[in-house]
């Protein structure tokens, strides 16, 4: 399953229930004359159901294109507990992190820093992995999302906000 040629509902339920991806969808929202979302992909490994892959891509909704060099700020909340706050910066069209679910107390991160903001880079080269209680089965998990770069990464945005969405894996 892939990004390309979807359609969104509009409940933010999971886009593919039949496969083991669950794909989520922000709401849009203006950025000068672009209207602008992201969307949230949770692949399973069916071998191992602790690993998946938590994927974002944004897209410029107005013109079906997606948005490269992107500097994203997540935070995501279980139970109304944040339990990760941090940068993460892709110059590809899709930021991919390794998840690595188990039960520890809090998440830990993998990965190479040294863009603007300490952001995590992530590329093929340098996958970012998390570890600790994210993305468990059956939990429903708040997303929020700031963008901080799109397109270039000197094209700093402070205008795209709270892009807001509920993922359960």
């Amino acid at each position: 399953f892939s990004f390309d040629s979807i359609s969104i509902p509009s409940d933010n339920e999971p886009l593919d229930s039949e496969s083991n991806n669950s794909i989520f969808e922000t709401q849009s929202k203006l950025y000068e004359s672009e209207n602008i979302s992201i969307l949230i992909e949770i692949i399973k490994n069916k071998n191992n159901p602790q690993e998946k892959i938590l994927k974002f891509k944004t897209l410029n909704t107005s013109n079906n294109k997606e948005v490269s060099h992107v500097t994203y700020f997540l935070k995501i909340s279980k139970e109304d507990k944040l339990i990760l706050s941090d940068f993460f910066y892709t110059e590809t069209d899709t930021l991919s992190l390794n998840v690595s679910t188990n039960n520890s107390e809090s998440i830990v991160i993998f990965g190479e820093r040294k863009y603007d903001h300490n952001a995590l880079l992530t590329n093929s080269e340098s996958p970012v992995k998390l570890t600790g209680p994210l993305l468990e089965d059956n939990v429903t998990y708040d997303v929020n999302i700031e963008l901080r770069t799109i397109y270039d990464t000197s094209n700093w945005v402070f205008v795209l906000d709270n892009f807001n969405a509920k993922i359960k894996s």
